[in-house]
């Protein structure tokens, strides 16, 4: 069994520090460095090499839910079958509620497809699971193209918020 404990502050997460894992099994030790290489890697965009990773685990384990989800997001980001793609994510989801990895690859699948308002309700659903999981939130913030909140006070999808978000949008694009 794993448990992991955050020790890094918001300079350490930039340099690649993030959780440090007290594993008493090497199998689950495997995994999880497995996972946490592949996600490091999709952040900076090298898909080749999060592909990589998550061939190698899947040798491993198989079954292993979040390397396949991981892997739903290289196979969409290198061009290759995006509807299988989605299909993969959207049954992981299914099959594994509790875990956000799903609704996360949905996310990131949806927004390489343009379809944003699927991505951010798969982002959002994932970051409401993930709440308890630091690195997870990590990946999420630094996913998230949307800019400020127009109006804070009231919620992303607030129809005020959207409308004038789109005006200011709008705005500074006649700007330039």
């Amino acid at each position: 069994m794993a448990t992991r404990d955050w020790i890094a502050d918001e300079e350490d997460r930039e340099a690649g520090v993030a959780l440090v894992y007290e594993v008493d099994d090497p199998e689950t030790a495997f995994k999880l460095e497995v996972i946490e290489a592949a996600a490091s890697a999709i952040k900076t965009g090298d898909f080749e090499r999060a592909e990589h990773h998550l061939q190698n685990g899947l040798e491993h384990e198989p079954d292993c839910h979040q390397c396949r989800a991981y892997l739903a997001i290289c196979v969409a980001a290198r061009g290759r079958n995006l509807k299988e793609a989605e299909r993969l994510a959207r049954q992981i989801a299914r099959e594994h509620v509790a875990d956000p990895v799903g609704h996360y690859a949905l996310g990131q699948i949806y927004l390489l497809a343009g379809k944003r308002r699927n991505a951010f309700h798969h982002l959002e659903r994932a970051r409401r699971l993930s709440a308890a999981d630091p690195e997870m939130m990590w990946q999420l913030d630094g996913l998230d193209p949307r800019r400020e909140l127009v109006f804070e006070g009231l919620p992303r999808n607030h129809p005020l918020n959207m409308l004038c978000g789109r005006l200011r949008a709008v705005f500074k694009k006649s700007d330039t």
